[in-house]
């Protein structure tokens, strides 16, 4: 007797529940659509961070950036080998002597005079060159 009494309530009650209480009127707002991208109406601000979200999701590598790299990564090893024997040859008893050295597009030549040691680096690809005198302490 207590199941026929439910849904006898329940049918009951619902439709008074809906007469003195009806549902909430829905409140909406207009859509309003505000771009991301600033090439397209975004905030200007957001460019580098967008440029920077693509550069670290792009997993494509070409070969020849790959090979790119590992003759600069090369030619970084040389002349960091480079710089520490003219290091060692300022500061230490035995070191580079004088003479001419050629990485890639690049020549070091190295004289070691009664003042010090002379550094005369080129770059044929920019044509820019550097000098740099090191005394004898």
């Amino acid at each position: 007797m207590k199941q026929a009494t439910v849904p006898v309530i329940a049918g009951l009650l619902l439709p008074l529940l809906l007469i003195f209480h009806p549902p909430a009127a829905g409140e909406a707002s207009e859509l309003v659509y505000q771009p991301v991208n600033p090439s397209f109406g975004g905030l200007s601000m957001n460019g580098s961070v967008l440029m920077g979200s693509a550069s670290a999701q792009n997993t494509f590598r070409d070969e020849e950036d790959l090979l790119a790299d590992f003759e600069n990564q090369l030619t970084r090893r040389i002349l960091s080998s480079l710089a520490l024997k003219i290091t060692d040859s300022v500061f230490g008893e035995d070191g580079l002597s004088s003479g001419s050295y050629n990485v890639g597009d690049i020549s070091i030549e190295v004289n070691d005079g009664a003042d010090g040691v002379e550094v005369s680096i080129t770059d044929y690809s920019t044509g820019g060159s550097t000098t740099i005198n090191i005394p004898h302490y």
